[in-house]
């Protein structure tokens, strides 16, 4: 009896043991991950200039709504994902996953139609199709990105997210170092590509989530639209608040003024990241 609650104790502790280790190493590996995308926008607004800059603040606006073209079912996925996963329900919650992927990218798809659809008539420097598909790929790279970190933040695997985690921060401005000065902003987009793809190669748990096909169920689908409006409203309205300044900035000023004005939002940013994590 002494023997058994002995073994049992030993595994408790190390279980225990491990969970911090493990906790650890990701909180260390998540704060290099965030020094390294600080490092990242500051070098991209020295080459860029305030003017390029200015551009690069509008593009991430655009993307700062765009996250939220799932319609509020990520925030569904991030909390039944784990619970199925705990349940061994892992088809279940590919279901999951899979109706996330298809309302996301159904809803990217036709955004970019309408958006391009109207060029005609409201064609600018700014708004064309080339910064049109740039923010599209943008949008999907990002949107791939959240998926597997989802995914592996769902199965408790701590190591290989913090493993993602710095990977990605490290690939990405390796190559917008050798690339930014001949390709600009599409050389962030190429460094996103190469750092998602990278941690896919690595991290091959995460291969199904992204490229596995699951029957989808539409009821499903609305219903996790459903359970999660308030919040998508929610979100959405944070973000309203906290781009309102910088869209006056963009209406009355000009580029090289968006541009000085996006760099001190973002070291704003940086300052509360650094500080909250």
């Amino acid at each position: 009896m002494n023997l058994h609650k002995n073994i049992i104790k030993f595994k408790k502790s190390k279980y225990i043991n491990s969970t911090i280790y493990n906790g650890l190493i990701f909180t260390i590996f998540k704060y290099a991950s965030y020094a390294i995308e600080i490092i990242t926008g500051i070098v991209i607004s020295k080459m860029f200039g305030p003017k390029i800059f200015g551009i690069w603040g509008i593009y991430i606006i655009v993307m700062q709504y765009g996250q939220y073209l799932h319609l509020g079912t990520m925030f569904y996925a991030d909390r039944e994902v784990p619970r199925l996963n705990v349940s061994q329900k892992y088809d279940q919650s590919l279901i999951v996953i899979r109706n996330v992927i298809v309302i996301y990218f159904f809803n990217i798809i036709v955004l970019a139609i309408l958006s391009a659809s109207i060029l005609p008539f409201l064609s600018t420097s700014i708004y064309n199709l080339n910064n049109i598909l740039t923010i599209t790929g943008f949008l999907s790279v990002e949107f791939i990105k959240k998926l597997i970190y989802t995914w592996l933040r769902a199965n408790k695997d701590l190591k290989k997210l913090a493993k993602a985690l710095i990977i990605n921060s490290a690939i990405t401005f390796v190559i917008i170092i050798l690339t930014i000065n001949e390709y600009g902003i599409l050389s962030i987009l190429f460094a996103r590509i190469c750092g998602m793809i990278t941690v896919l190669i690595l991290v091959k748990s995460c291969i199904p989530v992204v490229l596995g096909i699951k029957t989808r169920k539409y009821k499903l689908l609305l219903r996790m639209i459903q359970h999660s409006i308030g919040l998508l409203l929610y979100n959405i309205s944070f973000i309203v608040k906290t781009t309102v300044s910088r869209f006056v900035v963009i209406s009355y000023l000009s580029l090289t003024d968006i541009g000085y004005y996006s760099f001190a939002y973002f070291i704003y940013n940086a300052l509360l990241i650094s500080l909250d994590g």
